[in-house]
């Protein structure tokens, strides 16, 4: 292999693709169903709903809000430190706006200084319904990026560490950052409905790709893009994908999610080798006293089955959008010596969007180098540990990998329950 054209894996080795359940936590009625959900979703500890899924999934977290919906300020002390340990853990990534009943930025300024506080750490803001401190004009109706609004804050968020928005926007393709394919969406037993949830993909891509900013992200089916805030500040904002035949906004319920994470599914977004950031609301639910059906259970188990496979990483929003990150904005720089080779993978600032290169993650980046040949991996100059893996009789490529590792969901010694 031609060492000067080396390029860094796709996704982290061995996986094939990559998946984050985004779940806005909508609905979730009180802090004893969402640790529940938490704790199948992403431990194999006995639960409510029999032994858990194992995986690594992140949640939302929203601030002012009725006292019908779990939320921060409505928690009593057990949630609050509950809701800091999933942060601190990175199974709570994603601030939800500030709530339906946050109006004004001293409302903002004081969930943050909250979570500042108690140094809890959030990069991935998600617009919520109509929330006045969403980001998006036009889907959302926000304002929370308007200086001359009451409910302005980007500048606060900005500066806490929001890094990642969403601002409402939805596609029904199968993978991002790859090649769109409508036939992925076609339902034989559903062929009007698939159709139409075909014609609308296709004309919001065609929009996208005439210049209407509400449609630039579809039409690029990329995972994110550098995009700038109304009040001028830079930051990237996501594509969220809902696969469902029906069209992004069925299925996006606990008992949906049966219906999305089909084998079907999951081997397209294989095949496609893509990213894909799960748009749901885990908290809309039958009965919470068994959040997740029998049939939602054996959907999330299928797909910890592809995980253990090496199939698919499944990891948190947050995480994967730093993958991208990475893997956007670090450059192999190779010194050949006799039967030696050093990578040294140099990480650029992000001047414009206040990131260093410090703050880039190197977990998960691999890239294949020749089996008969010593390497010496640094970054930015630096000695870095990693592994040399993927090595079979006769195989003249070996895969050099910066280990990824996963989260440690919180010890519930404490009554969360």
């Amino acid at each position: 292999m031609e060492l000067t054209n080396l390029q860094l894996r796709r996704f982290p080795h061995p996986w094939r693709a990559m998946l984050a359940i985004c779940s806005d936590l909508d609905e979730t009625p009180d802090r004893r169903t969402y640790w529940e959900i938490m704790r199948f979703l992403n431990t194999t500890q006995t639960t409510a709903m029999g032994t858990g899924a194992g995986l690594e999934v992140g949640n939302s977290i929203y601030f002012n809000m009725p006292n019908t919906q779990f939320s921060y300020w409505n928690a009593d002390p057990a949630g609050r430190e509950m809701i800091q340990n999933l942060i601190q853990s990175g199974h709570i990534d994603c601030i939800h706006s500030f709530g339906d009943l946050a109006e004004t930025r001293a409302d903002a300024a004081k969930s943050l200084d909250e979570l500042t506080h108690h140094n809890c750490r959030i990069k991935t803001w998600i617009d919520h319904a109509q929330a006045p401190t969403n980001f998006g004009s036009d889907i959302m109706q926000g304002h929370g990026d308007q200086p001359d609004h009451d409910a302005y804050h980007a500048d606060l968020s900005t500066q806490y560490g929001i890094r990642y928005i969403w601002r409402g926007r939805v596609t029904s393709m199968i993978g991002q950052g790859t090649t769109a394919h409508y036939r992925d969406l076609f339902q034989c037993d559903h062929p009007a409905y698939s159709s139409r949830t075909i014609l609308k993909e296709f004309t919001k891509r065609t929009l996208g790709t005439l210049g209407y900013p509400k449609y630039q992200l579809n039409a690029l089916n990329d995972v994110m893009i550098e995009t700038e805030l109304r009040d001028g500040r830079k930051t990237y904002e996501f594509l969220r994908s809902n696969p469902c035949w029906q069209g992004v906004s069925a299925a996006t319920t606990a008992e949906g999610l049966a219906s999305v994470l089909t084998n079907t599914f999951l081997d397209n977004l294989i095949r496609r080798q893509g990213f894909c950031i799960l748009y749901t609301h885990l908290g809309k639910i039958k009965d919470p006293r068994l959040p997740f059906t029998p049939r939602t259970q054996d959907a999330l188990r299928r797909l910890a089955r592809y995980v253990q496979e090496n199939q698919i990483l499944v990891t948190t929003t947050s995480r994967l959008l730093d993958y991208v990150l990475a893997i956007r904005n670090i450059s192999p720089s190779i010194i050949v010596s006799n039967n030696k080779i050093t990578i040294n993978l140099i990480r650029r600032n992000i001047p414009s969007h206040h990131i260093q290169s410090s703050d880039i993650s190197l977990e998960g980046i691999s890239m294949d180098v020749p089996a008969n040949i010593q390497v010496n991996l640094l970054a930015d100059g630096k000695p870095i540990a990693h592994e040399r893996q993927g090595l079979r009789k006769n195989s003249s490529v070996v895969t050099i990998t910066i280990p990824w590792s996963k989260l440690q969901f919180p010890d519930n010694q404490k009554d969360w329950s």
